[in-house]
């Protein structure tokens, strides 16, 4: 400090940070390896060019790989990944806009690394790698953009949806682009024919309330494996099948395409026989199947539907959301309002079949049930008769040799039992015949096993004499459905009575099943 004047402490870290603010202020900005990636593809600067998005849901993850594959497979098409290295990712949601700023991010500097891939089952057992996080230049002869496939920011143990953010130099370019990825998903979309189980949740978050889809691997199941009287399945199969195979003429006359078939009847007796069925007999159509909890998300399967006719929307148990306006606490219920008007709006040129199934067709909401353009067609599957019952032994029989000398005897004691209970009843039998051959603690192979008259009778004793009367209830032994005011009757005259089923609903007499309607 010359001469004799004090040094002020004050005024000089005034000065020093008057200074440092002068020199910053002066100081060009040091633009990010990422914005002079994007600034060198696209040929300019992008600070005033506009970015458009799009949100997927997480299910859509292996279509958009497969639409971006596809894209970039076309002439003079060329699609460049660059990974992105950005601190506490996982809860963040990453803006293409905050990638290419003159300046750092608030949570700090973004650098390229590398790509972040995640794996993902397609039908058939094929394994597809699919872009979790990265940035990709894209080229489609002198057409430059830049994408960030990125998920939404992580507010739950569920996976976030994805976020596709597109930039381009050309004007309208990223618009177009995102319209041709969707052509692309659509075209090569993984569900496509496919048979899918509908949830909510996931193996992440298993209350979750997001749609997911997963692939069922149903063993096809031939026309001979579903055993209904005479006349039923033809009903069916014209309704389904038939339609099927004359659309095109149907929609060139102006006919309606989409239609509503009710299947009910005691459970047990082939109503998911026929689902299965039908979705082995019409290959190539998609067959959503939704129960349970997941009828929430019916809005969005009927959307998914509409995309990927022609297909089916299978609605199991359809009771649970779809009871009678008039029943206690059904009043205002928003599913059964969201299930109708989603039935009747799917649109006169999709051809999407809604097959429903109850166990309970007396309890349903005659808006739904009974009227034409949601439920066109409602059948009944019954307890098998004598006749079902004699090729239902055959059915289930198979590798077992049936050494029976009295079939008739058997027949007749059978009387009112359901197809499951003469499913159980010959597994039941080859266990006796199993057990009857063990020596010792040693079990005799023997393949196929041999079924008398002896195994059959131990097994209809156990099931039928010697078993609960709740047993012969849940196998269909006891022929009676469920009144709404008594539930099931037991032998002895006590009563079963499932939940949710009111025990007395007071002056209001038991509305019978829907009858059948005409083709």
């Amino acid at each position: 400090m010359a001469g004799d004047q004090p040094f002020d402490r004050d005024e000089f870290a005034t000065a020093f940070s008057s200074f440092i603010e002068t020199m910053n202020a002066s100081a060009l900005p040091r633009p990010s390896a990422i914005r002079e990636l994007v600034t060198a593809h696209l040929g300019v600067a992008p600070d005033s060019l506009p970015v458009v998005a799009e949100e997927l849901a997480v299910y859509e993850h292996a279509n958009l790989q497969l639409a971006l594959d596809a894209w970039a497979a076309g002439d003079g098409r060329s699609i460049t990944a660059t990974g992105i290295s950005v601190g506490n990712s996982r809860f963040l949601s990453i803006k293409l806009a905050d990638l290419v700023r003159l300046t750092s991010a608030p949570w700090g500097s973004i650098e390229p690394g590398p790509v972040e891939l995640a794996e993902h089952t397609l039908p058939g057992g094929r394994r597809l790698l699919c872009y979790e996080s990265a940035l990709l230049s894209i080229a489609d002869g002198g057409r430059r953009l830049v994408a960030l496939v990125a998920r939404e920011q992580q507010v739950s143990p569920s996976p976030p949806p994805l976020t596709l953010q597109v930039m381009a130099a050309g004007d309208g370019d990223a618009a177009r682009f995102l319209a041709e990825l969707r052509e692309l998903r659509a075209e090569h979309n993984v569900f496509r024919g496919q048979v899918l189980a509908v949830a909510q949740g996931n193996e992440h978050n298993p209350f979750g309330q997001d749609l997911n889809l997963v692939l069922v691997d149903q063993l096809a199941l031939a026309r001979a494996d579903v055993v209904l009287p005479d006349g039923v399945l033809e009903r069916i199969e014209r309704h389904t099948i038939g339609f099927a195979r004359h659309v095109g003429p149907l929609r060139e006359s102006g006919q309606s395409l989409h239609r509503g078939l009710l299947l009910h009847g005691p459970p047990g007796n082939g109503k998911t026989h026929v689902v299965r069925y039908l979705s082995a007999a019409m290959a190539g159509r998609t067959t959503f199947i939704i129960s349970g909890a997941s009828f929430g998300v019916v809005a969005p399967i009927c959307q998914l539907a509409r995309d990927l006719a022609p297909s089916m929307v299978v609605l199991e148990d359809v009771d649970l959301v779809a009871m009678e306006r008039t029943m206690p606490g059904h009043g205002h219920s928003p599913l059964l309002f969201t299930l109708m008007n989603e039935i009747e709006g799917i649109g006169p040129d999709a051809d999407v079949v809604f097959l429903l199934t109850t166990n309970r067709a007396d309890l349903l909401e005659p808006a739904l049930a009974a009227r034409p353009g949601r439920v066109d067609l409602a059948v009944e599957i019954p307890v098998p008769d004598a006749a079902c019952r004699r090729r239902l032994l055959t059915l289930y029989g198979r590798g077992l040799t049936l050494e029976v000398d009295d079939i008739d005897a058997i027949i007749a004691r059978t009387e009112g039992v359901s197809a499951a209970f003469i499913k159980e009843l010959l597994r039941r039998a080859a266990l006796i015949a199993a057990m009857a051959m063990a020596n010792g603690d040693e079990v005799v192979a023997s393949s196929p096993l041999r079924i008398d008259d002896s195994h059959i009778d131990g097994a209809l004793t156990e099931l039928l004499d010697s078993g609960g009367a709740l047993t012969r209830v849940l196998l269909g032994a006891q022929a009676p459905a469920p009144s709404r005011e008594t539930g099931f009757v037991l032998p002895g005259g006590a009563q079963f009575v499932p939940p949710g089923v009111p025990t007395m609903i007071a002056g209001e007499p038991r509305r019978p099943p829907p009858a059948s309607t005409g083709e």
